[in-house]
This record gives C-alpha cells, sequence and structure tokens, in this order.
C-alpha cells in the first residue's frame, strides 16, 4: 500500500490543466475539501460541473467539505467524530489502492492542517504544481496558530 497523498489547489488552474494534473499522477479520487464547492469564481470547479468532469475522466469524486472543510486553527475543532472518521476514510481509500488527490482553494487553512495530521499517521503529502514539478509541501503552520498554541498536535 502507498502512503502518499497528493493535495492541489483549484484557484489558478484551467480545468484541461487541473484533470492533466490529476492523470499525470494517476489519482482517481478527488476529495474535495472546500467548505463551499458551489461558490467558486471559475465555474469549471462548481462542484456539479467539476463532478461531470471528473467521471468523463474516469475520476471519481467526493465532497467532504462539510467534516474537512471547517477547521479552525483550534485543536478542539479536529477532535469530532466526523474529523476523525473522515480521516480514517482517507486512509482506507489509500488501502483499496486509490490514488488520492485533496483539494482544496488557494489559501485554505483546511488543507495544511489535514496535511498536519496525516503526517503525524505517517503519510506524505505532496502538492501537485504542474506536469513537470512535483515539490513536497513544506508546513510552515506556526503562523496560522493563535499565541500560545503553535503546537498543531
Amino acid at each position: 500500500m502507498q502512503k502518499l497523498f497528493y493535495t492541489i489547489d483549484c484557484s489558478k488552474r484551467k480545468i484541461e490543466d487541473f484533470i492533466s494534473l490529476l492523470h499525470s499522477r494517476q489519482v482517481n479520487l478527488l476529495i474535495d475539501v472546500r467548505p463551499n464547492p458551489m461558490e467558486n469564481s471559475i465555474s469549471s470547479y462548481n462542484c456539479n460541473v467539476l463532478e461531470q468532469y471528473l467521471i468523463n475522466e474516469k475520476i471519481s469524486y467526493k465532497f467532504m467539505g462539510r467534516e474537512l472543510g471547517y477547521l479552525t486553527k483550534m485543536k478542539e475543532s479536529r477532535m469530532t467524530i466526523n474529523y476523525l472518521n473522515s480521516i480514517s476514510y482517507l486512509e482506507a481509500g489509500l488501502e483499496f489502492n486509490y490514488r488520492i488527490a485533496l483539494m482544496s482553494a488557494d489559501s485554505d487553512i483546511q488543507i495544511t492542517i489535514i496535511e498536519a495530521d496525516l503526517r503525524k499517521r505517517g503519510y506524505e503529502v505532496m502538492k501537485l504544481l504542474s506536469d513537470e514539478n512535483l515539490k513536497k509541501n513544506e508546513l510552515e503552520v506556526s503562523s496560522f496558530f493563535i499565541s500560545g498554541d503553535r503546537n498543531i498536535s
């Protein structure tokens, strides 16, 4: 079993480039962690439109913004049954040989928090930047956390 998740943002790409990037890493399951997937200024990334694009490309789509998209800087927001079950769902996806990418908007703190939690569980998380450039995400979460709570554990 692979222990690798990908992350990808949808804020500055044409949908064709986005799909190509997913194909370049054989991603077959896209998890949408945006809190409001209907409110995208680029209509291709509206969740209903995006799901149709992905179906045509043989990539599964699952919206998990309710469970993963409303995280806050506080550790307690990640200690809910919904959040923990969602992380378990992601882990199970790898066990079933899915290649999973987590999609967020460009500035979502949620994806940074999720990345940190997956890394704590022993997973590698890589950001899809372009077809030629796959870069390990570097966590710089301390600036996101309130004073006195710089620890994400």
